[in-house]
């Protein structure tokens, strides 16, 4: 290899002797390696000690002049780029692995610069550099490092060459050292950018990304997720980490006014060992999106301008790994005691898919959010646990039981009112709702202290509002007790006796009088907002279609999409939508002009 670069590359340069000249150099390069006590087996081109004076000197005497301080910063030298990659890199450093790469590229890549066909493969370069028994995976290593940060070195897909003038890469390293030193509010901007195109919100009603007052995060009785900014980071096991203090001022207030909803909220925090990788990551994506959306102007040729596209696209990549290395903390607040402070417990954050859908589960692996409430731990909740007051009077209303349970943090913490709704629903199921649930009943005569629509026993309730009273078991036994009794004792004048208002699972078919005809058919259409489509639709399957399909009726459920753009679709849209609707079975489908 290294004789075919010097007969077939150097031989074609005017001051190169063809065999004088290669007989001068390996007497430097033999020369070089001997003193220096060199036990290679072989003399690759990637072990041409270029450091040494006087082979550096034969090499560049065959060169123009402006080669020598290309040599001195990316090629070979104490202070050279390769020198210090092989330094900071361990793997790298054992084989010198850097160095050679980079006088394998020079001794292939240096006397054809100005041809047309210029450069050297990524598999001549590691045939040059590999000796028996080394590892070649290092070698790509070392070339990918030093095509990052040379100043020199252009790639071409699969082709690299030292070049006379500074790379794009060095532009693009330039323009990130810039946003680094000078505008990090600008790199952290487009980092919250990132994680807001994430849609994916898991099992969580909302995300707010990197509020700057705590007047952004709604206040509502739904499970949200605030993603702290990256000056936000999370500290691990110290009371004065920042995303911390972050979380407590969002917690307690909402604005100037105190935020009710505090068995709501979640927060998402940095690591902030990886912070400055992160940054690192995004202002050269910033920085090679800006020279790829800028090479006309630049006047970039057509390699250098498809090295940019390519590099651009390979840095947001990192962008999204780096994003989810970095956002690794839960923070949740609990409250131990009723009456005792709100603290944070951070949770370790892993796992694929958006930040919010892996954080969401898992929150639910850790008990930290219920999408599903089995009646029974209702039950222990409101009888015997911190909401038992609440029960006092022998019922407590689905509307005033949220109400606790959306506001404070010593409680379970549910995704939203529908996850309670059914947990309500299955309470009086069961032929063991007197010890794992309880009754439910539509309203309470206090006139006759009796509940009105009493539902208790198998089948449970069709449907539960704010107002529907969940009832003490041992109350509602006693009043189905009396209406039993009204039913089975005969009556002096000899007619017939029904009991009151009450469906208990154990009382017998009774007789009434037809009433007016039920509805048979149900039809509805309601538009959803395209940015909450999956969440909106979600909620209309949960409270509408699922109380249809509860009552066993036979349902047919319509999408209908109508979709605009003023500019008109592209290419590659029109032919994933056409293609997946297809494969869905759409009965009607297509692309309209107008």
């Amino acid at each position: 290899e290294l004789f075919d670069r010097l007969y077939e590359d150097w031989s074609t340069l005017e001051r190169f002797q063809r065999t004088r000249g290669v007989l001068r150099l390996m007497a430097q390069v033999v020369g070089a390696l001997w003193r220096g006590g060199d036990q290679s087996p072989l003399i690759l081109p990637g072990m041409i000690p270029l450091d040494d004076a006087p082979v550096a000197s034969e090499l560049a005497r065959n060169l123009e002049d402006s080669w020598k301080p290309v040599m001195d910063a990316d090629v070979d030298g104490v202070a050279s780029l390769p020198s210090q990659l092989d330094a900071t890199y361990q793997n790298l450093g054992r084989y010198g692995a850097t160095r050679k790469v980079a006088r394998a590229v020079f001794l292939g890549s240096a006397p054809t610069v100005h041809s047309p066909h210029r450069g050297v493969e990524a598999a001549r370069v590691r045939l040059g550099c590999a000796a028996p028994g080394e590892a070649v995976a290092t070698y790509a290593d070392a070339l990918a490092r030093l095509s990052d940060r040379a100043t020199y070195l252009y790639v071409d897909r699969d082709r690299y060459w030292y070049g006379l003038s500074p790379s794009v890469a060095r532009m693009a390293r330039d323009r990130a050292e810039r946003w680094l030193a000078t505008g990090i509010a600008e790199v952290d901007a487009a980092l919250c950018e990132r994680i807001r195109r994430q849609r994916d919100r898991g099992e969580l009603a909302g995300v707010h990304v990197a509020s700057q007052s705590s007047a952004d995060v709604d206040d509502d009785d739904q499970v949200r997720l605030v993603v702290l900014p990256p000056e936000r980071a999370h500290v691990a096991k110290t009371e004065d980490s920042p995303a911390l203090g972050a979380a407590r001022e969002i917690l307690e207030h909402r604005g100037s006014a105190p935020r009710l909803f505090r068995n709501m909220v979640v927060f998402l925090a940095a690591d902030h060992r990886r912070v400055d990788d992160l940054r690192q990551g995004m202002a050269e994506a910033l920085a090679w999106g800006s020279i790829a959306a800028e090479s006309d102007e630049l006047g970039l040729g057509a390699q250098q301008a498809a090295q940019a596209a390519t590099k651009a696209q390979e840095a947001e990549g990192t962008v999204e790994r780096r994003l989810a290395e970095t956002y690794g903390w839960a923070l949740v607040p609990v409250q131990p005691e009723p009456t005792g402070p709100i603290l944070f417990d951070p949770v370790r954050i892993e796992g694929q898919g958006t930040l919010a859908a892996r954080t969401a589960r898992r929150l639910i692996d850790k008990g930290h959010l219920n999408v599903v409430y089995a009646p029974s731990l209702l039950r222990t909740l409101v009888l015997g646990g911190p909401l038992a007051s609440l029960w006092e009077s022998g019922h407590v209303a689905v509307g005033e039981l949220w109400e606790a349970l959306a506001r404070y943090a010593y409680l379970p913490r549910l995704r939203d009112r529908l996850v309670l709704q059914r947990s309500v629903q299955d309470g009086p199921a069961g032929f063991a709702w007197t010890e794992e649930g309880f009754a439910l009943a539509e309203g309470y005569d206090a006139a006759s202290g009796r509940y009105l629509g009493l539902v208790v026993g198998p089948g449970g309730s069709s449907g539960t509002s704010p107002s529907t009273l969940l009832v003490r078991p041992e109350v509602a036994m006693a009043q189905l007790r009396i209406d039993e009794q009204a039913v089975s004792r005969p009556p002096a004048d000899g007619t017939t006796n029904v009991a009151p208002s009450s469906t208990p699972a154990s009382a017998g078919a009774l007789t009434a009088p037809p009433g007016p005809a039920k509805p048979r058919r149900f039809h509805g259409s309601v538009v959803l907002r395209s940015e909450r489509l999956s969440l909106e639709f979600g909620r209309v399957v949960q409270e509408v279609v699922q109380h249809l399909a509860d009552s066993t009726a036979t349902i047919e459920v319509t999408v209908e999409i109508a979709a605009d753009m003023p500019d008109g679709f592209d290419e590659a849209v029109i032919r994933t939508v056409t293609e997946n609707a297809r494969t869905l079975r759409f009965t009607d489908q297509g692309f309209e002009d107008e």
